[in-house]
């Protein structure tokens, strides 16, 4: 197709000046320029579009389909998805315009010439032979046309359950306002009207001027109206047809508004680009799509062209002319179309790489580049199942044991709680919960798991049973008793009241008084977990008056945020206190009981500093891995030493949250924030499941680990880019220990 366009560039340049009147400069940017990109873009990337994805999936050609072109650009708009369709793969039946007559019997002769049979073949006539051909049972169809036409290609296809592409038009409107270059956005809406004598679906049908620049607005559009068309020597384009030339004389001469024709050449369907001013809402030249050189102009703030735009179908295509971003802003938010322009005309519709398509009465579908070679392809997921996966899916088969819907269960991981929305969480990155998130496999397994390719259930079900020693574990929460370290207020503190709203008891160590109004079944003891014997005589205390706890919740927390070798001996006493040592004491005296019963549950809330430290948070980096370290090494101890495999252990590894510890922090991109609440569901999830887990939160930052394992060069890249979040860290001192 290519050659055939290059060979015969003066035949086809030659048949669109007979069908349109069309100049050779105009046919060759508009038709042949965009026909011959999207011909380069096809080649370019056609290996990696069809290339199987993984899981697979393979693209496949829908097989035989039908193109139906426009007459307004007969080889653009029949061929570019002629291109798509060819390079899916498929065969293709193309019905080019009969209205473009010179057009159609050129490219018939032509694509005889240059294009295989086999792959394409012409069907030319009117709309008798259009009928017969949508009578035929296509795999596709993809109609570029008026609304009319394509609800009939529509209902034909319906009968066949044949999938369509829709390609229309509308009444899209140019919305001009205080703020906009006037100048400018009249010679750009000049120009939409002039270009094919605005026989173009993206054209501009009308404009809306704010009222205050209205008449400035007017002068200019009428300068460049006639700038553009003035004289027997105009490149103007003619109307396709009489019936067209009939119908929008008519329009005009219905019209109520002020009229303004600019001088013109004259000849048979010859329309001059016209303005037409002090236009009403019910005006007849409103009462279509154009598809014309007329231009109507309505005085209307942006909020009124807004409310009027809405009151139609959606438009294929909206131009706002602003400078001021919160109109431009407004008018997007607030409307729906095939696409949008600022400042400018038609040129969203030439970007590279984006879809082009219509919405609702302006089409359905999409095309250009990878989006037509998609419209053209079905997607055919395969999976090849490993027969050893077998053993691990038994638990599928009949008889069933109601105990397996255990492997089911949809946990709740929507981050927030009952009557909260979305918005009433700030968190960075994706709500999706990864495989990555499911839990962290370190080294071989994970580089085991990739390469095999293991399904979403399978990897599930691996890490489960890795993480809970292919055991499992049930509590009571009417009998359960959690202990929460640093529980006073933030992260822990919401995590307390969470657990106590579902009447389950929760004992509270804390150096620091409660900064919320505790329930009933909320018990505090004051308590420095560095002092061990101090730490000995509460936990006695505690097991006489509540009971043993059976779940403990390891959050407590310190961050002095100083660099190292500014940081007091006090400074770094507190931080790998309270947060290295504090956990060994916590552990220490209360996982006995839990070992010894062989039933419990710790979760140590750690930190994805534990994996990549960065300005003013060495020390707490430091014991935050080590945190990571004591839960894995607890893990396998529970195991092969103490045999209590029914004791789970959880790992919960957060990105920045939103305490009193951290209000210094600046935002950097790409850093994850969120709030207590979110963190404190996620905890409170991962206790009632009964079920041991090592995850990060969000999960979208599910790749930290790996910045152990990835080159230096990356690992200070990334140090880099999180410095500026913590080079002015002034967390909350609780304790006034230090300056």
């Amino acid at each position: 197709m290519w050659w055939m366009l290059v060979d015969n560039e003066k035949a086809i340049t030659e048949a669109l000046a007979a069908d349109l009147g069309r100049h050779e400069f105009e046919a060759l940017t508009s038709d042949l320029h965009g026909l011959k990109t999207d011909i380069l873009e096809h080649l370019n990337h056609v290996e990696e579009w069809a290339a199987d994805e993984p899981a697979r999936i393979r693209k496949e050609p829908l097989g035989v389909v039908l193109v139906i072109g426009a007459w307004n650009f007969p080889f653009l708009l029949t061929l570019q998805p002629v291109v798509a369709a060819i390079t899916a793969g498929c065969c293709v039946a193309v019905k080019p315009p009969e209205l473009s007559v010179a057009s159609q019997n050129l490219m018939q002769d032509l694509v005889g010439r240059y294009l295989g049979p086999e792959a394409i073949r012409l069907v030319t006539g009117g709309p008798q032979e259009t009928t017969k051909l949508l009578e035929l049972k296509f795999n596709h169809i993809f109609f570029t046309g008026s609304t009319k036409v394509a609800k009939y290609v529509a209902a034909a296809a319906a009968k066949h359950l044949t999938p369509t592409v829709l390609e229309l038009g509308g009444q899209g409107p140019a919305i001009v306002t205080a703020k906009a270059d006037i100048d400018l956005a009249a010679k750009r809406i000049a120009y939409a009207k002039f270009l094919n004598a605005g026989q173009i679906c993206l054209s501009v049908n009308h404009v809306f001027v704010n009222p205050e620049v209205h008449d400035a607005f007017v002068k200019r559009l009428q300068h460049w109206t006639q700038q553009f068309s003035g004289g027997e020597s105009s490149h103007m384009c003619k109307i396709v047809n009489k019936r067209n030339f009939n119908r929008l004389s008519g329009l005009l001469g219905e019209t109520s508004g002020e009229v303004f024709q600019a001088s013109g050449k004259k000849g048979d369907n010859m329309l001059s680009p016209t303005v037409v001013t002090d236009v009403s809402i019910d005006d007849s030249l409103l009462s279509e799509e154009l598809f014309g050189p007329i231009c109507p102009v309505i005085k209307a703030t942006y909020n009124d062209a807004v409310r009027q735009t809405n009151s139609g179908p959606h438009p294929l295509a909206i131009y706002i002319f602003s400078s001021d971003g919160s109109e431009i802003d407004y008018v997007l938010q607030n409307t729906i179309s095939g696409g949008v322009t600022i400042n400018d005309v038609l040129m969203h519709y030439g970007v590279p790489g984006a879809p082009f398509g219509g919405v609702g009465d302006s089409g359905q579908g999409y095309y250009h580049g990878k989006y037509g070679f998609m419209a053209f392809t079905h997607q055919r997921t395969i999976l090849e199942m490993p027969t050893w996966m077998d053993k691990l899916m038994a638990f599928r088969y009949p008889p069933f044991d109601m105990k397996n819907m255990k492997n089911f269960v949809v946990k709740n991981n929507l981050g927030f709680r009952r009557g909260e929305t979305m918005e009433d969480q700030v968190v960075g990155g994706s709500r999706g919960q990864s495989i990555m998130g499911l839990g962290r496999i370190w080294g071989p397994a994970r580089l085991c798991a990739s390469v095999l390719g293991l399904g979403y259930l399978a990897n599930k079900i691996l890490v489960s049973r890795a993480l809970n020693h292919g055991t499992k574990a049930y509590f009571d929460w009417n009998k359960e008793i959690v202990l929460v370290t640093g529980g006073s207020g933030g992260i822990g503190g919401e995590t307390v009241q969470q657990l106590a709203s579902k009447g389950i008891r929760v004992v509270v160590l804390d150096v620091l008084a409660l900064n919320y109004k505790a329930p009933s079944n909320v018990h505090y003891y004051k308590c420095d977990l560095t002092n061990y014997e101090q730490l000995q005589e509460v936990a006695g205390r505690i097991k006489s008056e509540v009971g043993e706890p059976t779940v403990v919740v390891a959050n407590a927390g310190v961050c002095r945020g100083k660099p190292l070798l500014k940081a007091t001996k006090q400074d770094i006493d507190l931080t790998i206190g309270v947060n290295t040592l504090g956990l060994i004491w916590t552990i220490k005296t209360f996982l006995p009981a839990m070992v010894s019963r062989n039933h419990g549950h710790l979760l140590i809330v750690a930190s994805q500093t534990g994996f990549l430290a960065t300005v003013g948070i060495t020390d707490y980096a430091a014991s935050k891995s080590a945190a990571i370290a004591i839960y894995e090494g607890l893990h396998t101890e529970i195991k092969h030493v103490h045999k209590a495999t029914a004791v789970r252990l959880s790992c919960v590894s957060p990105s920045h949250v939103q305490t009193q510890m951290f209000t210094g922090v600046k935002s950097v991109p790409g850093m994850s924030t969120m709030t207590t609440e979110y963190l404190a569901n996620k905890i409170c999830g991962i206790l009632l499941s009964g079920r041991g887990q090592n995850i990060i939160v969000p999960a979208a930052a599910g790749m930290s680990p790996w910045v152990r394992v990835l080159p230096d060069w990356v690992r200070v890249l990334l140090q880099d880019a999180a410095a500026p979040a913590f080079t002015d860290l002034k967390p909350h001192d609780p304790f006034k220990k230090t300056a």
